[in-house]
């Protein structure tokens, strides 16, 4: 990763705390910090592989890798509330998925640099400012409110589109049954 912390799509077949340990020459872990270490590093490949975003997002999300990871140390149990703020970037993150092309490019540079921003703050901040997750979270909202009607409209012309295809495939096939109908009769 751009932090020097290594990558955690290794984490699904070997878990990130054994990566960690052989990496650091067999540093002892204790059981708890495994445990939030591992969990962290499956909700960032999970949050990778479901939010579709490609590199993007991806990008985002490894470099929210370290600052996550030291988190985990801190606050062992902050994955299991859906109410902390840390959880809820990387959630919002996932979801700003509606905001890129098929290739996984965000479709507004202005809002690629603003969450590029956002998430170096975290990166710089969290150690000192455990708020900055906070902070991030309430302007990520306010950026991805107006964005989710206009993906439902183009979610509704794409549906639309696919369903006219439907019919007239249809209406096809009933006008112009396929050749082998027409040899049985």
């Amino acid at each position: 990763s751009q932090s020097g912390w290594m990558g955690l799509r290794g984490a699904v077949q070997t878990p990130f705390s054994v990566q960690l340990s052989n990496a650091a020459g067999g540093l002892d872990i204790p059981t708890q910090a495994q445990n939030a270490l591992d969990s962290v590093a499956s909700l960032l490949v999970q949050a990778q592989g479901v939010s579709g975003g490609g590199v993007a997002i991806d990008s985002l999300l490894k470099r929210l890798e370290q600052p996550l990871l030291k988190l985990a140390l801190r606050e062992v149990g902050f994955l299991d509330r859906a109410d902390h703020p840390a959880r809820q970037v990387v959630d919002l993150l996932e979801q700003f998925a509606i905001a890129v092309d098929d290739d996984g490019r965000f479709l507004d540079a202005t809002l690629q640099r603003y969450l590029h921003t956002a998430v170096e703050r975290v990166w710089d901040q969290a150690d000192q400012d455990p708020d900055v997750y906070a902070r991030t979270r309430d302007s990520m909202v306010r950026l991805l409110e107006p964005l989710r009607p206009s993906r439902q409209t183009r979610v509704s012309r794409v549906l639309e589109a696919c369903e006219s295809r439907h019919r007239f495939r249809q209406a096809r096939q009933r006008d112009h049954p396929p050749r082998a109908l027409d040899e049985l009769e």
